[in-house]
């Protein structure tokens, strides 16, 4: 990607994160990026392309961040991707703000958005279970409450940002982090209580 097309992207992201996604026009990101509307238009012709961009970057940062953890992870592991995620939040604001006017805008990518969600539920289940195994969670002879537990970590980390902004307020890190971790704990035992213990610290 060349040096003009990175700075387009890295200007929307920005202008994206402190106007809104709808707020912003072509217009507006080739007057930030000190560009003419014309060199913006010949390297995105229209703002779905800009868009299309935009995730793929998402998807390739987001793989980065998750690449070095394992799939199946305990508690402490987890706090430490859930943080990860955090950061990477604050990077990309405006998608976990507007998502659902960028899908109904958007339909490729609300499209490979959805299977990207169903991966980070399954996943999250998946580690429950795994938790369960190793001791760290009670058993469950119910499976449909692992799925459950891991659609309701995944709300409560992805819209993080939207509760605090639909309420005027700001938060931080550990508050998030807190909020999805109580939702766990009355499911551990005793041995995971002391491996969630250093979740806290």
């Amino acid at each position: 990607m060349n040096k003009t097309k990175k700075k387009i992207i890295e200007t929307t992201i920005q202008l994206f994160n402190e106007q809104g996604f709808a707020n912003v026009k072509l217009p507006l990101i080739a007057n930030t990026t000190e560009i003419s509307l014309g060199n913006l238009t010949y390297h995105f012709r229209k703002k779905e392309a800009l868009i299309a961009s935009i995730y793929a970057l998402f998807q390739e940062e987001l793989a980065l961040i998750t690449k070095d953890y394992k799939v199946l992870s305990d508690l402490a592991e987890m706090d430490k991707q859930l943080r990860a995620f955090y950061e990477f939040q604050q990077r990309f604001q405006f998608f976990y703000l507007d998502l659902l006017e960028i899908e109904r805008a958007f339909p490729q990518i609300a499209k490979k958005h959805h299977q990207h969600i169903e991966g980070q539920i399954k996943g999250l289940e998946k580690s429950f279970i795994y938790n369960a195994g190793i001791g760290y969670l009670k058993e469950q002879q119910d499976p449909r409450i692992y799925k459950h537990l891991g659609q309701q970590f995944w709300l409560s980390t992805v819209f993080w940002l939207m509760q605090l902004a639909v309420r005027g307020k700001e938060g931080t890190v550990d508050e998030m982090t807190e909020a999805a971790w109580l939702l766990v704990l009355p499911h551990t035992t005793d041995k995971g209580k002391t491996n969630f213990e250093n979740i806290f610290k």
